[in-house]
């Protein structure tokens, strides 16, 4: 009499223990081998319920299920690839149980345990394949009686292999049954038992030999030692994770559980964040950040802006500050404080995995998610979402093959150059479970990426590996790790192939000209002479500072930009930068008001000519746009030359034609002339005195004066 299959209640156990799986080591296989004549082995199946129990027993692991119409999963977590060939074993003997009784292996489970594929045996000599997916149970082969099975409690070894693109199914040595390969559900292998059953099985094993030459940096070796960030970060009774330090290396963020010093009973996670004191050069002790990004629920920083004033937070919250559902938030640095997180809203967003990464660009405009959706190349891949005028995200866009593998890709990391991006992987030949990799961009479609390399064993270890964040500097990385057995926070030296492609780190503050204090305003930045803004930071609204990071290879403008006040533009040229620096430039935002003079910084004319150069035609811009809406605003604008030997009079030709050339542009665009007076000052009227040429040349401007408004 054939088993008969319940196709009922399903109940799965996934006992998963991170770190003492092998998996992408060189020489070593993906997968695990356990062998339960060793205590080791046997903690990864341990369970106990009112219906199934696991025990070591005699060098087996026992399993004994005893509900009559139930079925039971016990697994395990490995990265296998099930396009490619791989084996799974395990030995069984029945203890107990009825002719019909059924046991095997389950193998490609995911998704809660409720998708898995099964391969059975009974009692009476009869084997199956079938599927659980959704819970919904799919005979792929019907009962089928085999005298390779050895029955009357005598013992069965079943193999599992993928061979060209198929599933072999081996029972003692012989196959019995061959189908064609099936996408895995997820990672999950183990046992299957059903009805009131007890088995003892002396093996599990799950291999896929490592073919895959792991791809390293060229100076890998000359990382340095990773360095315990000391008490003040981490501590001994809780774990410390999901580090994201800020471009300038001065702030660091993570998140752990609560110490004793704060009254709460619940076992979640909260954000923390420490100052770098760079008058002894050590991390102050970590501070709580508190409400509102704190709260009930588990709380981590995402992601955080290069200007350090936004925060990219897990979950969303209510207008209260309160758990509202998975997803991502956003909050903005106010002068009390931290803002509500407020919601990010991408088009089309889902995630069928219950975790997931985000890494916000440096000019604000992308992000890259860790998340897994329908067309998943694995468990988790990188996605590429772009922010629309409208202030929401568009839909995410798997970013590629190069860099998603068939397992998991999370954690990533967008350097300052927005180009270089760090991540880390399974799927990619490494030395641990998960690897840290980085790769750079190629185009600005997000599509096209450098093959990955992989940091090296310095970085990269036995265990799983993930969470690497950088300064612009890329001077030093910080990373979680387990090296005296609990999860900390270190930080190390780069080698240079390692590092970003080099940034100017921009610091500076945003003031108001006529109080001199500081002010909250919106500072973008553009190629100069395009009107197509590159990106844009905040300043902060109590001290008026910010920060932004500008890759090499064009000349910038910088504007601020502030309502009621006119804008002020400054510029640098980074074409041919080859390391790491950092600027300086505070920026002086002038109110719309009778007798306010601004300088007009990014106008660019032909040497000792009139000629306006095509540079110039965005900040022109600029000044028209501020005519143009403010129509009872009148203008002087006078033109003005450093000190050369060509005389006064020549000087003040010069320096009237360039004001009426502008006044020409303007006018050319619509402001009435009679908005618009000129003037040419000459060499009179310095604003530097001094013999250094590099100063005095900061005397030729073009200014223009309120004179009515």
């Amino acid at each position: 009499m054939k088993p008969f299959l319940q196709k009922i209640k399903l109940i799965g156990l996934l006992i998963s223990i991170v770190g003492k799986h092998y998996a992408q080591t060189t020489g070593k296989d993906y997968g695990f081998n356990y062998e339960f004549n060793d205590e080791k082995s046997s903690k990864h199946f341990f369970w106990t319920s009112p219906t199934f129990n696991t025990k070591r027993l005699n060098n087996f692991l026992y399993l004994s299920h005893t509900k009559k119409d139930e079925t039971y999963f016990i697994n395990d977590f490995a990265y296998i690839n099930y396009q490619k060939p791989f084996t799974i074993s395990s030995s069984f003997n029945i203890v107990t149980g009825k002719s019909q009784s059924s046991y095997g292996i389950v193998f490609g489970s995911g998704g809660g345990l409720e998708n898995a594929y099964v391969f059975a045996i009974s009692e009476n000599g009869y084997y199956t394949f079938f599927k659980y997916e959704k819970d919904i149970v799919t005979d792929l082969k019907a009962w089928t009686l085999s005298s390779n099975i050895n029955v009357d409690k005598q013992p069965n070894v079943i193999d599992i292999k993928g061979e060209l693109g198929n599933y072999n199914f081996y029972i003692n040595g012989k196959l019995i049954y061959t189908h064609k390969a099936l996408p895995f559900y997820g990672f999950e292998f183990g046992y299957y038992i059903s009805d009131e059953t007890a088995i003892l099985s002396d093996y599990l094993r799950v291999n896929q030999t490592q073919t895959e030459k792991i791809n390293v940096i060229a100076d890998a070796a000359n990382f340095g030692k990773k360095i315990n960030l000391g008490k003040n970060i981490n501590t001994t009774e809780n774990d410390e994770f999901c580090p994201v330090i800020t471009s300038d290396e001065r702030t660091l963020y993570l998140s752990r559980k609560k110490t004793s010093e704060f009254i709460n009973t619940n076992n979640d996670d909260d954000i923390w964040f420490s100052e770098f004191n760079t008058k002894d050069s050590t991390w102050i002790k970590l501070k709580n950040i508190g409400k509102p990004l704190n709260n009930s629920a588990n709380n981590f920083v995402q992601s955080v802006s290069h200007d350090n004033n936004s925060l990219i937070i897990g979950n969303k919250y209510t207008d209260k500050g309160e758990y509202n559902g998975v997803g991502y938030s956003i909050s903005n640095r106010a002068k009390n404080g931290w803002s509500i997180p407020k919601d990010i809203v991408i088009a089309n967003y889902y995630n069928k995995n219950r975790y997931n990464e985000i890494s916000l660009s440096p000019n604000g405009k992308v992000m890259l998610l860790s998340i897994e959706r329908d067309e998943t190349t694995g468990a988790k891949d990188l996605y590429v979402s772009f922010l629309q005028n409208d202030g929401t995200w568009d839909e995410p866009k798997n970013i590629g093959k190069t860099i998603n593998t068939f397992a998991d890709e999370v954690s990533p990391f967008i350097a300052s150059d927005g180009v270089t991006i760090y991540f880390s992987s399974a799927g990619h030949a490494g030395f641990g479970n998960n690897d840290i990799f980085m790769s750079k961009r190629l185009d600005n479609t997000w599509q096209k990426w450098s093959t990955p390399k992989n940091l090296g064993s310095k970085i990269n270890t036995s265990n799983w590996d993930a969470y690497y964040t950088i300064p612009a500097s890329g001077k030093n990385a910080y990373i979680v790790s387990n090296i005296e057995g609990s999860s900390d926070i270190y930080m190390l030296k780069q080698p240079e192939s390692a590092k970003p492609d080099p940034v100017v780190l921009i610091k500076g503050i945003v003031f108001n000209s006529e109080t001199k204090l500081p002010l909250d305003a919106i500072i973008q930045y553009s190629e100069l002479g395009s009107n197509e803004i590159l990106g844009h930071v905040k300043s902060n609204p109590e001290t008026g500072a910010f920060m932004l990071s500008l890759p090499k290879g064009k000349k910038y403008s910088i504007i601020a930009e502030k309502q009621h006040f006119i804008s002020v533009h400054d510029n640098t040229d980074l074409l041919n930068l080859k390391i790491y620096e950092e600027k300086e430039i505070d920026l002086f935002l002038t109110p719309i008001k009778t007798g306010q003079t601004v300088v007009i910084n990014n106008l660019f004319f032909e040497g000792e000519k009139t000629n306006i150069l095509p540079e110039s035609f965005s900040e022109l811009n600029r000044i028209y746009g501020i005519l143009k809406f403010n129509e009872k605003l009148k203008i002087v604008i006078s033109g003005h030359t450093s000190k050369n030997e060509s005389g006064l009079e020549w000087n003040k030709t010069l320096s009237t034609n360039r004001a009426l050339a502008v006044k020409k542009y303007l006018v050319d665009k619509g402001i009435l002339e009679s908005r618009i007076t000129c003037i040419g000052y000459g060499y009179s009227k310095p604003l530097y005195s001094s013999t250094n040429q590099a100063i005095i040349v900061k005397n030729r401007r073009v200014e223009f004066e309120i004179i009515e408004h």
